[in-house]
């Protein structure tokens, strides 16, 4: 339903034409060990509560809790950052880019910066762009300064977490980096309708995903029976963003089938992996 709407949006043209780039991104070393202790930790919760009845998983304090740890730590992973600053890098015009970033801190104990902070001094400091933050933190006039200056051109770069999701467009936006996405259907395909708003200097927007999955390569005990089906639900939810931001994209079907030739790391092999080719 949503890109039936959408792609008629396009096709009418009340928005611009995109192009889809989604880049695999796996978690390492120490992230690897919290990621596999707060999966276990869920897997345990949901096979308890599932033994209990029926349970509201919204209610249940620590699944939720546990949940959330391993989102951000999906959201923060650290190899974002250093690819982020690595397209940055390969970029001729950086101008109008917009960087959607975790909620959480960096560093497996979230005892870090926060993933916005550190990311938008990554791009000052490494890349020599203007950059600014549009968070919660900034007020209504802060925020409207920011949006000009953005549209202007004074302001390169802006990295928000999820303010820009609360109906506020920024229409000049050509590039977006999807550092954390949300798994809600609904709210990641309004976040791309907001990317792609006409704009006078647009012809069309480009859209990097970063899609996150474990190293089992590296940790072949993730493809055990006990924590395969909790992996493969995980990936299941990554790759139905990635089909749905593929579908009207202008590089369909090239889009979900070979990801980012750089990154060396296929969404095929992913999906075969995890039996998902059919999925």
């Amino acid at each position: 339903m949503f890109d039936y709407g959408l792609q008629q949006a396009i096709e009418s043209g009340a928005l611009c034409e995109y192009y889809y780039v989604p880049h695999i991104v796996e978690l390492q070393g120490d992230e690897m060990q919290v990621y596999m202790e707060l999966t276990d930790k869920i897997g345990r919760l949901m096979a308890q509560r599932s033994g209990e009845g029926d349970f509201e998983l919204d209610s249940d304090q620590a699944l939720q809790t546990a949940l959330l740890k391993r989102a951000r730590l999906i959201g923060t992973a650290r190899e974002k950052l250093d690819l982020l600053i690595d397209l940055f890098d390969r970029q001729t015009d950086r101008s109008h880019s917009l960087v959607y970033c975790s909620d959480g801190s960096t560093g497996v104990d979230e005892d870090g910066d926060r993933h916005v902070d550190q990311t938008t001094e990554r791009l000052r400091s490494e890349c020599g762009l203007s950059v600014e933050r549009f968070t919660a933190r900034e007020d209504q006039a802060e925020r409207e300064q920011l949006l000009a200056d953005f549209e202007a051109g004074e302001i390169e770069v802006l990295t928000s977490i999820r303010c820009l999701d609360e109906g506020v467009d920024v229409p000049a936006t050509r590039t977006a980096y999807l550092l954390a996405s949300t798994s809600n259907p609904r709210q990641y395909v309004q976040r791309r309708g907001r990317i792609l708003r006409k704009h006078a200097d647009k012809q069309f927007a480009v859209i990097h995903d970063f899609i996150t999955v474990p190293d089992t390569d590296g940790h072949p005990e993730l493809l055990s029976d006990d924590r395969f089906n909790a992996e493969r639900t995980l990936i299941r939810k990554e790759l139905e963003r990635v089909t749905t931001f593929a579908q009207s994209a202008r590089n369909h079907p090239d889009a979900d089938v070979d990801g980012i030739p750089t990154s060396g790391r296929s969404l095929q092999a992913i999906k075969r992996r995890y039996e998902l080719l059919t999925a």
